[in-house]
C-alpha cells in the first residue's frame, strides 16, 4: 500500500457531487451520515449514497462526510450536527504484544 494515500488527510474526507459544482455545504460525522441513510428506505438510500464518494461503512467513525445544504436537508441533518471544517482525528495504533 503507498504510504502517501494514507497519510493524505483528504483519504478520510468523503463528499456529495454537488461540492465540484461549487455547492456550499457543511461536514458531518461519517457516522452520523450512515445513520441517517439507514432512516431511508432501502432504495432512497440506495439512490442516495450515490451522490457520495463510497466509503466502508465500517470506517464511518475515521470519516467526515461534506454534504451540500439540499443533500443535508434531504437527509433531514441539522447545521447542529455538522462538524467543524478540520481533517478528522488520527486513529491512535497500540502495538500488539
Amino acid at each position: 500500500m503507498n504510504p502517501t494515500i494514507m497519510n493524505d488527510d483528504r483519504y478520510r474526507e468523503r463528499e456529495c457531487l454537488h461540492r465540484q459544482h461549487g455547492a456550499e455545504g457543511f461536514f458531518y460525522r461519517g457516522t452520523t451520515y450512515v445513520q441517517s441513510l439507514q432512516r431511508l428506505k432501502s432504495g432512497a438510500a440506495l439512490e442516495f449514497s450515490t451522490r457520495v464518494t463510497a466509503f466502508f461503512w465500517s470506517d464511518a467513525p475515521h470519516i467526515v462526510v461534506w454534504l451540500c445544504h439540499d443533500c443535508a436537508g434531504e437527509l433531514k441533518l441539522l447545521n447542529a450536527e455538522s462538524v467543524p471544517s478540520q481533517p478528522p482525528p488520527q486513529t491512535q495504533f497500540v502495538a500488539a504484544r
